[in-house]
């Protein structure tokens, strides 16, 4: 036989071929899901102006909708601030970064007739070049509130501000050649409103005050003002329609939408009403939004239509958010509009912050999820469970996912008609069911108070439920589910925020006086809990317990602060993880590991470590991903835009976040996926069957692999068809090499038996039952990541004690991989 090398050799070879690797191996990110609108930083509304937009005016280039505020996602695209719908497509693209201020929000769009685009971006005036923005004003010592274009295309600006680049402006100023210049008027207050007429008058609108009169409304043309007779005061918002009617909504003393056709004013309001966006739709129909739900008595979510004669709801209008508001309103396709703002609902669909109203139904521009992502399961055949607060996502085949949706294929498919509220836990039952646990109250529509099974096609209740929603799940070896959360009661069962369903009733599963966050079975069957408890069956316990079969217990003196989750690694690492850090157990007490900071999520990588997540993470924030070996915290990952509120491997290739972020943090591409998101190492493992096995008394020699090698890991696989006599086998590790017969190097090789690789590591592994089940243990030593190596088993054969035969399996030809 070939000579043996040991370990040393192994990796002296490894750090050769190192040499030759492209890199060292890092974390990269990998969109998982685009967004059906668009996302921003700014509670209170990502979108806060829009304009329709001709980059070329009267050329061949594709219209659309320019996109303004403080917007960090569009679609699939990443942009800073603002962003570009192709209403044909429905597809986003980036506009630069105005000014190269990244974060500023567009407060103001405004357009002119010869594709001309001008957008306020942080205190700053700019125009787009066709491939960047100009800053045309370096400082603006106030707000402003209004920007519009005057037929020469000079853009004119109004508000409450003094100077511009140091020129004293009095709150309204335009923009030449030159430079800025006043028009030279101060009303003496804030313009709230600017208007370009169709003779080239501008309309100025605001509580004014001039020498040559007062009022809501004035129209400047070359030196002179003139106030509107008749107009409301109070004036903030104004649109022009096409047949010269002018529109306008007003504050104090007179609330109300106003209208002055003919040179005659009406109220088109009688009961206060008022929104901050208006647009005329070419149809003449007049759309109001705001931040109201009800509008002229009618019930309205931010949003009415006034079609000349009668006020009425625009479908079920916009929902959800933080203050939900209709901020901006432009011209959709086919007659339909466009709305901006803050909301998450549109109608019965779920969108962000940007719908389409075709006249009859509101659709998103895109799909994706549009809330956050809570819990996430992968499944066995490659599928995700994704489990939150998103809304409506349409599937396949035209259905509605709704909190809980599967990701297969690259498409999202519904559970039935979903939940009615949002999940956090997920479970797989050994049938393959899946279990869903949260604060909803239906599932399918079909009553089922915070935890449900959904079989494949139909959703099914546990009895009444619980009586206060469930933050964990857990499957135990014999198939009992175990919930825990913050509830007292299981379909009637008294319980103390645990139970177990033995599959058809509900038990007590330990008396905690405080809630469970997390349940993790270990290896050896043992069930550790996690949350927010001091004291578990009269015992304290703090936020800490382990059962151990027969009863619960403490481990040691527990944790400080809450613990979120804990978990056993595939090595054997037992950490805890919540508001005062990360912790080990070593199997009599806990060790700090990383702190102060809280650490939210944690899952076991394939090698045996733990990624954990720190809890930071607001909508300007990086969300940290740390890898914990057992000895040391080192940075993996992060995320952009939020926390990370799930945590899980999907496979051995890529670990899955789910949560509130937005995007990748920019050293791990800078990658757009809003709610979920896929990371993965640069140093992938691969394995594939390489070579045959042959023939012997217990049939064809099978080498079938158990796991994917890693750095620190071990390398498992499974040899079948081993010889009747076959007491044990040699398990060969080393290099790929060239098919060589055994009868060549033994006298008792086997026709059709070949060495398939060059060894340098070997071990002897018991035959038991008629199967080898070898392992190798991979060494952490980063020269041996991107090594190709390979494994096969050598069965003995023996009859009357004497050696019979050598036989041999396949190789398995793997890649050494490295997280």
């Amino acid at each position: 036989m070939k000579r043996v090398l040991s370990t040393s050799v192994l990796v002296a070879c490894a750090a050769v071929a190192a040499a030759r690797l492209p890199s060292q191996c890092a974390s990269q990110a990998i969109a998982a899901n685009a967004l059906p609108g668009v996302l921003g930083t700014t509670i209170g509304g990502a979108v806060l102006t829009m304009v329709p937009w001709d980059p070329d005016g009267p050329g061949p280039l594709q219209r659309g909708i320019v996109v303004g505020g403080s917007l960090t996602n569009a679609g699939d695209s990443l942009v800073d601030g603002i962003a570009f719908l192709d209403l044909t497509t429905q597809q986003f693209s980036r506009l630069g970064t105005p000014s190269g201020n990244p974060g500023a929000a567009v407060a103001r769009l405004a357009t002119g007739p010869q594709g001309q685009l001008f957008a306020l971006s942080g205190a700053r005036v700019q125009r787009w070049s066709g491939s960047q923005w100009q800053p045309l004003s370096l400082q603006i010592d106030g707000a402003v509130a209004a920007m519009t274009i005057l037929p020469n295309g000079e853009p004119v600006v109004g508000g409450l501000f003094s100077f511009i680049d140091g020129v004293p402006c009095a709150g309204l100023a335009r923009h030449t050649a030159a430079g800025w210049s006043p028009l030279g008027f101060d009303f003496g207050t804030e313009v709230s409103t600017l208007a370009t007429l169709a003779n080239g008058d501008l309309l100025v609108g605001g509580n004014l005050i001039h020498p040559t009169g007062s009022g809501g409304l004035a129209t400047v043309s070359g030196n002179t003002v003139s106030f509107v007779p008749g107009a409301p005061g109070g004036v903030f918002a104004s649109v022009v329609a096409q047949n010269g009617d002018l529109y306008v909504a007003a504050g104090q003393p007179n609330v109300g939408i106003y209208r002055l056709s003919s040179g005659v004013w009406s109220s088109l309001t009688s009961q206060g009403s008022a929104g901050a966006a208006l647009h005329v739709a070419p149809n003449g129909d007049l759309y109001v939004g705001g931040g109201f739900t009800v509008f002229e008595g009618l019930a309205c979510n931010r949003i009415a239509r006034f079609d000349g004669t009668t006020w009425s709801a625009v479908g079920a209008g916009v929902d959800i958010g933080f203050g939900p508001s209709v901020a901006s309103i432009v011209d959709g396709a086919n007659g339909g509009i466009v709305v901006g703002g803050n909301f998450w609902r549109a109608g019965n669909t779920g969108v962000a912050n940007l719908a389409n109203w075709d006249g009859t139904f509101w659709s998103p521009f895109g799909i994706g999820l549009n809330q956050p992502v809570r819990a996430v399961l992968p499944l066995p055949n490659g599928d995700l469970i994704v489990a939150g607060d998103f809304l409506d996502l349409p599937d396949a085949n035209g259905a509605r996912c709704r909190r809980i949706a599967r990701h297969s294929n690259g498409q999202w498919f519904a559970l039935g008609s979903g939940l009615d509220a949002g999940a956090i836990a997920l479970a797989r039952l050994p049938n393959g069911d899946l279990v869903v646990g949260g604060s909803f109250q239906t599932a399918g529509g079909l009553p089922c108070s915070n935890l449900a099974r959904w079989d494949g096609t139909n959703w099914h209740a546990f009895g009444s439920g619980t009586n206060a929603y469930v933050h964990t799940l857990a499957v135990l070896p014999n198939g009992d589910l175990l919930a825990g959360g913050y509830f007292t009661t299981a379909d009637g069962v008294a319980v103390g925020n645990a139970a177990r369903w033995d599959g058809s009733q509900f038990h007590p599963f330990g008396s905690f006086n405080g809630g469970v966050e997390q349940f993790t079975v270990r290896t050896n069957g043992r069930v550790l809990a996690g949350g927010v408890f001091t004291m578990v069956d009269g015992q304290a316990a703090t936020h800490v317990a382990e059962f151990t079969g027969t009863a619960w217990g403490p481990m040691g003196s527990g944790v400080p602060g809450f613990v979120g989750q804990i978990l056993e690694s595939p090595s054997g690492l037992v950490c805890a993880s919540g508001g005062s850090g990360l912790f080990q157990w070593d199997g009599t007490q806990w060790l700090a590991q990383y702190g102060p900071l809280g650490v939210n999520r944690m899952c076991g990588l394939p090698d045996g470590s733990v990624l954990v997540t720190n809890a930071q993470g607001g909508p300007a924030q990086e969300a940290k991903v740390l890898r914990f070996d057992g000895s040391s915290v080192t940075p993996w990952a992060s995320v952009l835009g939020g926390r990370i509120e799930a945590l899980a491997v999907d496979g051995e290739d890529h670990i899955v976040c789910g949560g509130q972020f937005t995007r990748s943090s920019p050293n791990l591409g800078d990658v757009a996926s809003p709610f979920l998101q896929r990371l993965a190492t640069t140093c992938p493992s691969a394995q594939v069957p390489y070579g045959n096995g042959c023939q012997g008394s217990g049939g064809l020699v099978q080498l079938t692999a158990q796991s994917r090698p890693w750095l620190g890991s071990t390398w498992r696989a499974r040899g079948t068809g081993m010889p009747i006599g076959a007491p044990f086998v040699l398990q060969l590790v080393g290099f790929p090499g060239w098919p060589t017969q055994l009868s060549w190097l033994l006298p008792e090789g086997q026709p059709g038996c070949d060495l398939l690789l060059d060894v340098v590591l070997l071990d002897v592994v018991v035959v038991n039952g008629g199967v080898a089940d070898s392992q190798w243990p991979v060494p952490n030593v980063p020269a041996l990541a991107g090594l190709s190596l390979a494994m096969q088993h050598l069965p003995f054969e023996f009859s009357s004690g004497t050696l019979s035969g050598v036989f041999a399996s396949n190789a398995l030809l793997a890649t050494v991989g490295a997280y």
